[in-house]
């Protein structure tokens, strides 16, 4: 059976908006509490995990859309 591929970008396009409304929350909350040093270095880890998923939902959509025309430019 293949996966639908409408919902697979569905569900990356979600986990992308989820990571980044994550980073936003995490940069709040650090401005407000004023975060310690020990607790600032795994807050970094988990900003560059989080942004790390969006780049990627970022460049692979760029890609997917680049090989669609790519593909379409071929048909033709």
């Amino acid at each position: 059976m293949q996966p639908n591929e409408i919902d697979r970008w569905k569900n990356r396009r979600a986990m992308a908006w989820v990571s980044l409304c994550a980073i936003i929350g995490i940069g709040i909350a650090a401005v407000f509490n004023k975060l310690a040093a020990p607790q600032s270095d795994v807050i970094i880890a988990v900003v560059y995990s989080l942004a790390a998923v969006v780049g990627t939902y970022v460049g692979f959509a760029t890609l997917d859309d680049k090989w669609k025309v790519d593909r379409d430019d071929r048909s033709n």
